[in-house]
């Protein structure tokens, strides 16, 4: 793909499908991430009649009910809209304080409103209305969907590299792995390991390799941003496919300044890109052990170790399906012990990796040196698109984004 930088609707969906956002000159969350949530929350907002829904009234009182909720919704918001400027039934093209009220406390006065005054459903309706803003706003603030797609396809484009760092480092554990999963003491752990207290373990597990990913990441948004000249700049737009036109930059070299969200966004990136690809180990391991256990340890073997028998995860099967020679001994075998045991062994394969990136010298510099040249080249157009509206001002993006009008919006 190759576009000029004068073209910024196109330089910033470039940068917004690279998962970073904070990059854009003058990106605000409130300006920009709430405004392009503003559907996902109109839905949401729309949906909140459901909850006017009571057992306490039935056919046509339940039916008033629903009717009167729809009314103070879509009348709250119609208000806001003429006393805003705004047609009657428009999304808001700017959010605010007063659209972020209306979509907290209109909802949640349904409950008290049509349900005799429910305040604890009025409080919970509340706080998931908080819940879902504030997902909201992270997930589209930092482009958190474009970001995974494309630490994704790089995982899967550097897929060599993730299979030669597991040859290095997992054949010794998988030999040990091995014996103790054929191992009573193991299952009998795993057992004993129910509900909350084998999630906290999984949980602790990542955790710590997720602390050792991070380290890994963070010292390197520094060495991302450094330039000594513009010249450095143009290349990576070009390798980025960006012309950056004949505009020449400012005098002296590049000010890469990144304020601390920008900094947050590119440790972000790195950190799902590697993180992906110690998942993507972490879960072969445990799709293998869970076709090893099923050749291997039968349930009357399991009933031995772990003194009852298995909890088998399909009670029966299909009638099409039983007896097909592939699906029932599977189904047989199947049991929520192994998956426990497989779980447990995967995760700890998932935190040897964990470990084995930041310490393996050629992974970090293979692996990780090509997503810091990726994201280096967004940190070039970034400042080329900058540089450009320093010395030579664009209009307003065609796509209608609204508040963005050049170097000196806040």
């Amino acid at each position: 793909m190759s576009w000029s930088i004068d073209d910024r609707a196109t330089t910033e969906r470039w940068l917004r499908r690279r998962g970073l956002p904070h990059l854009i000159p003058g990106w605000s969350t409130a300006e920009d991430a709430l405004t392009r949530a503003t559907p996902f929350l109109a839905l949401v907002f729309l949906a909140e009649v459901l909850s006017s829904f009571t057992e306490r009234r039935r056919g046509w009182g339940q039916f008033a009910v629903f009717v009167g909720a729809a009314v103070v919704l879509l009348g709250a918001a119609a208000l806001l809209n003429v006393v805003r400027g705004r047609r009657v039934l428009s999304l808001p093209d700017r959010v605010r304080i007063p659209e972020l009220v209306l979509f907290l406390v209109v909802p949640a006065s349904l409950p008290l409103l049509f349900d005799d005054l429910n305040w604890e459903r009025a409080g919970l309706v509340l706080v998931q209305g908080v819940v879902v803003l504030a997902v909201t706003v992270v997930v589209v603030d930092y482009a958190l969907l474009p970001m995974g797609a494309w630490a994704v396809n790089e995982s899967v484009r550097t897929l060599r590299l993730v299979a030669q760092l597991a040859s290095r480092t997992l054949p010794t554990l998988l030999l040990l792995v091995t014996f103790i999963f054929l191992n009573a003491e193991m299952w009998q752990v795993a057992y004993d390991f129910t509900g909350w207290r084998y999630l906290l373990t999984l949980l602790l597990f990542l955790a710590v390799g997720s602390a050792f990913v991070l380290s890994n990441t963070t010292g390197r948004s520094g060495e991302i941003a450094a330039f000594d000249d513009w010249a450095q700049v143009d290349e990576v737009c070009a390798e980025a496919g960006c012309e950056v036109g004949d505009v020449p930059p400012p005098a002296g070299p590049p000010d890469v300044e990144l304020g601390p969200r920008a900094r947050v966004n590119i440790v972000m990136v790195l950190f799902l890109s590697q993180g992906l690809q110690v998942l993507v180990v972490a879960l072969a391991v445990f799709a293998f052990y869970l076709v090893f256990g099923v050749l291997t340890v039968p349930p009357p073997t399991v009933v031995a170790w772990v003194g009852h028998d298995p909890h088998l995860l399909v009670d029966r099967l299909p009638d099409w399906l039983d007896g097909v020679p592939v699906v029932t001994p599977v189904a047989e075998h199947l049991s929520l012990e192994l998956l426990r045991v497989a779980g447990f062994i995967g995760a700890f394969a998932g935190l040897q990796v964990a470990i084995s990136s930041t310490i393996d010298d050629s992974y970090r510099r293979e692996f990780l040196g090509r997503i810091s040249a990726e994201v280096r080249e967004a940190v070039g157009v970034s400042l080329r698109l900058r540089a450009r509206e320093l010395t030579a001002p664009v209009p307003e993006p065609a796509d209608g984004h609204p508040g963005r009008t050049g170097p000196d919006r806040p």
